[in-house]
């Protein structure tokens, strides 16, 4: 298939979650479909069928609207889900709403790099920022305007566009690996398409300092080893990076230091 009917498969994919048909997927998907969910691994076209019927019993009212699709040897997807429910008892008052918009950065759209120069960008980011803890780079590595946007429950107080300075961006990389000394993000996989990357990996700390997270703040140290996934996707203009969306499995890394109940334990 060629990467346009490759986009229009998942497209449908989306449309038919949205009419509640999962019949379809018989069509859609192999018999030895792989779901990368935040924290599981899924095998098996009854085992997909199965989550996604949880999804829709938690919530009744699921709408994806896909925002941008990138083409290559994966297909990656972008996209806005508008809900109000429940989520296995985890967060039990916790009504959200959570939507992820492109921007109107003013330098979108500028290509002056390939997809390969662009890919090798980001993994220098995470092995010089983050795994080395080297915040000097970031001078090179970002732009002084990059926009930020962070997959954040609706009832934190965080706008969905943020811009940080370079020098508050150095403080927050600092303050993550304070908390997680030994942290290291291996990456999985890439997608690339004109100025746009997408990440994949898992990333891995021990906690020894304090967790100072948006809605869990002070967790002292508990000297647990965790394991996450994170998916980052970058724009990249006049070589480096002006914009990201960052997703993390932030519910998962909490269960592991104690801050939440793990699925079925009582809170």
């Amino acid at each position: 298939m060629s990467t346009e009917d490759n986009k229009a498969h998942v497209r449908r994919g989306f449309e038919e979650v949205n009419q509640k048909n999962l019949a379809v997927f018989v069509e859609l998907l192999t018999p030895d479909v792989v779901l990368h969910n935040a924290s599981t691994t899924i095998q098996g076209l009854e085992g997909y069928k199965q989550f996604l019927s949880l999804l829709i019993t938690a919530f009744p009212n699921l709408q994806f609207t896909t925002a941008s699709i990138w083409p290559w040897q994966w297909v990656a997807k972008k996209w806005s889900l508008a809900s109000f429910s429940e989520w296995m008892e985890l967060l039990p008052h916790s009504n959200r709403e959570e939507t992820l918009f492109l921007s109107e950065h003013p330098q979108k759209g500028a290509i002056s790099m390939s997809t390969e120069d662009n890919k090798a960008l980001v993994r220098r980011f995470f092995a010089e920022v983050y795994n080395k803890g080297n915040v000097v780079a970031l001078d090179e590595l970002l732009a002084p305007n990059i926009l930020l946007h962070f997959d954040s429950p609706s009832d934190v107080p965080v706008p969905a566009e943020l811009q940080l300075s370079l020098e508050e961006i150095k403080q927050f990389v600092s303050q993550f690996r304070t908390t997680f000394p030994d942290y290291h993000f291996t990456v999985e996989f890439q997608v690339a398409e004109g100025d746009m990357v997408v990440t994949r990996g898992t990333a891995r700390g021990t906690q020894t300092g304090e967790y100072r997270g948006l809605t869990y703040k002070g967790i002292p140290p508990t000297g647990k080893q965790v394991t996450w996934t994170e998916t980052w996707i970058y724009r990249i203009a006049d070589g480096k990076l002006v914009e990201l969306w960052s997703n993390e499995d932030d519910v998962g890394r909490l269960q592991q230091i104690g801050a939440l109940p793990m699925a079925g334990q009582a809170s």
